[in-house]
């Protein structure tokens, strides 16, 4: 099984990705191609707050590879989680002082690459999780922000 996560590729970040000198419709376009050109057997979107593509990635045809769309938060604090379970969070890297551990990062399997936005901030919470989870993963870096 090959899987490709795309971390918060969403419009919410207009405004931050044209500080990076990308737009979101770049980014959906360049995704889009890069797709194209290679397989994955599931692509997964993960979204702040939101479970469902938006209309610019569907005018850019990602709706044919995208099926799974997962809402994933960051910033987490230990005071802003009511229950702390062990297996769904842990120790945050440079970002944030908690991750979330989503039961999609648990049930991955096989070769996984991670792509999205933003390195070092939801890229680093993204990669904590995985690598709490003892999960390699492979970083697409032409379509990481």
């Amino acid at each position: 099984m090959k899987t490709l996560i795309v971390h918060h590729l969403e419009s919410i970040w207009e405004n931050a990705y044209q500080q990076h000198r990308h737009s979101f419709e770049g980014l959906c376009e360049k995704l889009f191609e890069f797709l194209q050109e290679n397989h994955f057997d599931k692509v997964i979107l993960t979204r702040f707050e939101q479970t469902d593509l938006e209309d610019m990635h569907l005018m850019y045809g990602l709706g044919e590879y995208i099926f799974n769309v997962h809402d994933y938060g960051y910033g987490w604090t230990e005071e802003s989680v009511e229950h702390l379970e062990d297996d769904d969070w842990c120790e945050g890297g440079h970002h944030s002082e908690i991750v979330m551990i989503d039961e999609l990062m648990k049930e991955l399997r096989g070769e996984i690459s991670i792509c999205g936005a933003f390195d070092g901030e939801c890229i680093d919470d993204l990669e904590t999780a995985l690598n709490h989870l003892n999960i390699n993963f492979k970083r697409i870096e032409e379509l990481i922000i």
